[in-house]
């Protein structure tokens, strides 16, 4: 069987800066038990048997002391440190970031000794784009089996893959294969084909089958960018250049397939695959075949499953899936476009099958939720909340650095929502491990807990497998 065909049961923690991976389970402690709220405004019920990583001393025991224990299952419970090259470490003094200073910079990240504390002791690297592109930010691939000459070579990537591996550190690329770079071959002999097109001929793919690559339409509409010299028109939703790729071609897949072989093959753990929800499509759009919006974010999440290593968007019909799926960015906000839509939306994406899920990146989705001057930004305490509803859910994905963005006091409270999430890593393995097999939810409602009750409203708390009560504060002012 080839590697593309294996279906393993594996999450990823990635992003920002990632941290550890939470759920629980198994316990049949009726819900009226006690429960405690704890000084930084998180409320946990926990079974008396779960507290094994406390010392005698009553001190949290680390992860790297106590993994024994805990019994971690080395491929799944990571926490993933997000790392854009570019801005990362400039090695050879041109001003850019590179992979060897990645390389140079690694005891930062790891020194490979879990005795030491002068590191940031992750144990997975998520690489934003590194392959050939036009911009900065590398998101739109003009190769996508090579590497930037501005970051290095393959054999550079190669001696950092093996130097990473040699310490523990797994690594996972993100591939954009939404859309590729206007600069693409694939894109430029299409691009070249239409506009050398006879007037009123229709393309055929047989003479060029790089038309069917990406969505083409004679008539301009939203989200769609002129062909350069030529009357047609392409999807762009992002940029224009950036076309979008359609993925509902078998051939469009098989090339990906091959481009994720070729990574796989030189060490690469897994991938991130963002931009998979159903608002990227558009009904209308000209397609290799005829089908729903919603059925173009499903085969997304079909090719994202074939990796041991992955984190994706929340994909449409997608329940059952062996994926990390993410919910879309929240608004930094309150209401239930915000802070306020955490636990439901974490709730009922458990109910509908998608066990292993975050709820969003503790601070907001974008880089404007920590500019000064934005009456929308991210505040010290909605950053806290964020931090304290995510504590105990599958997955906490940062969106920045606390230490860097938070004051002190408020960057010691998310340490101790961390302590928290620490404390219950022994049950909360047991409900991920039960997921896997079972696929109940991991964050779980109060009425699938405790059904008949009149909890089915319940939306403001949750349990943890069966073993967790926790009710954060989520208010703003309390």
């Amino acid at each position: 069987m080839s590697r593309w065909n294996r279906k393993l049961w594996a999450l990823i923690l990635a992003a920002g800066m990632t941290v550890s991976l939470a759920a629980c389970g198994g316990n049949d402690q009726a819900a009226g038990g006690a429960s405690a709220g704890t000084q930084d405004g998180t409320a946990a019920q926990q079974n008396q048997s779960t507290g094994s990583n406390i010392d005698n001393a009553g001190s949290i025991v680390t992860l790297a002391q106590d993994a024994r224990a805990l019994q971690i299952i080395d491929d799944n419970y990571r926490t993933y440190y997000e790392l854009f090259v570019y801005s990362f470490y400039d090695s050879d003094g041109d001003g850019i970031g590179d992979l060897q200073g990645v390389l140079d910079k690694l005891d930062y990240l790891n020194d490979g000794d879990d005795t030491t504390d002068t590191d940031l002791g992750i144990n997975g690297i998520w690489l934003m784009p590194v392959m050939p592109s036009t911009t900065y930010h590398k998101y739109d691939t003009t190769d996508y089996e090579n590497i930037d000459p501005q970051y290095g070579t393959l054999d550079d990537f190669q001696k950092l893959l093996t130097a990473c591996h040699d310490r523990g550190i797994r690594v996972i690329l993100d591939l954009a294969m939404n859309h590729s770079s206007s600069s693409h071959p694939w894109f430029q002999q299409a691009a070249e084909y239409l506009k050398n097109l006879p007037e009123g001929a229709e393309p055929d793919s047989s003479e060029c089958p790089y038309i069917d690559y990406y969505h083409f339409s004679r008539e301009a509409q939203s989200g769609y960018a002129q062909v350069n010299g030529a009357d047609w028109y392409y999807e762009a939703r992002f940029w224009d250049g950036m076309p979008d790729l359609d993925l509902q071609n078998e051939e469009v897949r098989r090339e990906f397939e091959q481009v994720a072989d070729f990574w796989l093959d030189m060490g690469v753990d897994g991938f991130k695959l963002d931009a998979g929800d159903p608002c990227y499509y558009h009904a209308g759009d000209k397609l290799f075949r005829d089908v729903s919006t919603d059925e173009l974010s499903r085969l997304w999440a079909e090719f994202g499953e074939q990796f041991a290593f992955n984190e994706l968007r929340v994909c449409f019909r997608a329940g059952g899936y062996s994926l990390m799926q993410r919910l879309c960015d929240k608004q930094t906000k309150w209401d239930e476009s915000g802070i306020a839509g955490l636990i439901p939306d974490t709730l009922l994406q458990g109910l509908t099958g998608h066990p292993f899920g975050s709820p969003d990146m503790i601070g907001g989705g974008e880089y404007t939720c920590f500019l000064n001057g934005n009456e929308n930004a991210c505040t010290p305490e909605m950053f806290v909340r964020y931090a304290q509803i995510a504590a105990l859910m599958p997955v906490m994905q940062f969106s920045a650095s606390p230490w860097r963005v938070l004051p002190e006091a408020d960057f010691q409270k998310v340490k101790a929502a961390l302590a928290l999430r620490e404390k219950c890593l022994p049950e909360i393995f047991k409900a991920v491990e039960c997921a896997k097999v079972t696929g109940e939810p991991i964050a779980r409602s109060m009425e699938f807990v405790f059904p008949g009750q009149g909890m089915e409203r319940v939306m403001d708390q949750f349990m943890v497998g069966d073993a967790l009560l926790v009710a954060p504060v989520w208010k703003q002012g309390e």
